[in-house]
């Protein structure tokens, strides 16, 4: 059903629209602590439980 849709429907492409990623220190350093502070919580896991 869905193929036949695609082929019946005909989308426009918008062309122009330009991505720009930027990654500084502070978001990287964000993502880290978010990391090391998942797998604290995972090790921490079993303890916390029994």
């Amino acid at each position: 059903m869905a193929l036949a849709v695609s082929y019946t429907v005909k989308r426009t492409v918008n062309e122009g629209l330009k991505v720009a990623y930027y990654s500084g220190k502070k978001e990287v350093l964000i993502l880290i602590a978010y990391f090391v502070a998942i797998v604290a919580f995972s090790v921490a896991l079993p303890n916390i439980l029994n």
